[in-house]
């Protein structure tokens, strides 16, 4: 069964309606059309996820959910585990199951070969992105919708990065007046996430976007050279901090919920683990009614 958190969002809005926001369904399917180290990963990543078939009756219920409860519906990364034959397959069937308005964002994820086997930049992703990108049913790297008045973007971070190009495309999105919503799979640096990521649960590191360098001073040499912000990432940062469109930042990535607040007026909501059946149910709302 679905896990659900219920939440209401106020933001102006032209009628009241209900989003479901999954993240991190991360499918770990393979079959015979796939290569032997595949098929072997497949199973080694039962360990951290649990059988495969669990988690496909998980996803596949929240699709019906999604269809049977909601007006839009929402994925913030990581629907797959590694690029296999069988997971893009069933991506690409997921796809074609989905009768609302539907929009996902990249996870880091979705661009792995073999989980761990190489440092994931630009790249690393080029080698998989077109064939990914061939069953999603939106950009992964910068896709917006607009539903009821709301501009929901989607933006590729996965690897604690922005591009200069998703700075100027944003500014676009902002010339149509209209209150934005941010989809990211990695979530953005905040006091309180971190503090609660460091000590709380005890990592090795925040895996956040933004993070400041001070605050790496103890992380793993190969985690802080992945997280460390470059100059167009601190640019975007400040570019968000200060623009009034922003309403809210909508994120995955931590298999757990976690509800922040990025500056005093920008709420961030991260949502569960959908590979568990967690779902965050959200009823958008006007401020004004």
């Amino acid at each position: 069964m679905l896990q659900f958190c219920r939440l209401e969002f106020y933001i102006p809005c032209e009628k009241d309606f209900r989003v479901l926001l999954a993240g991190d369904t991360h499918l770990i399917l393979a079959d015979e059309m796939d290569n032997q180290r595949k098929r072997d990963l497949a199973k080694d990543r039962i360990n951290c996820f649990g059988y495969p078939e669990p988690i496909l009756e998980k996803w596949n219920e929240t699709i019906d959910y999604a269809n049977e409860n909601c007006d839009l519906f929402l994925h913030v990364g990581d629907l797959i585990d590694f690029v296999s034959h069988k997971n893009l397959a069933v991506m690409k069937e997921s796809m074609e199951k989905i009768r609302i308005p539907f929009l996902m964002a990249a996870g880091n994820h979705e661009f792995s070969q073999y989980v761990g086997e190489a440092f994931e930049d630009d790249a690393y992703k080029a080698q998989t992105f077109d064939i990914v990108q061939a069953e999603a049913a939106n950009s992964l790297d910068f896709c917006s919708r607009v539903f009821n008045g709301v501009n929901f973007v989607a933006i590729d971070n996965v690897y604690y990065l922005f591009k200069e190009r998703h700075i100027e495309m944003l500014k676009k999105e902002c010339e149509k007046r209209l209150p934005i919503v941010l989809l990211l799979h990695t979530p953005l640096y905040t006091p309180d996430f971190f503090e609660q990521v460091m000590f709380s649960r005890k990592t090795p590191c925040a895996y956040l976007c933004g993070t400041p360098p001070e605050k790496m001073e103890s992380y793993p040499e190969n985690r802080r050279r992945q997280q460390m912000p470059d100059a167009v990432t601190l640019k975007m940062l400040d570019y968000l901090r200060d623009n009034p469109m922003i309403k809210g930042i909508w994120t995955g990535h931590f298999h757990t919920q976690f509800f922040t607040w990025f500056t005093p007026s920008i709420p961030m909501i991260v949502t569960g683990g959908n590979h568990r059946g967690e779902v965050t149910e959200i009823v958008v709302r006007n401020p004004k009614e």
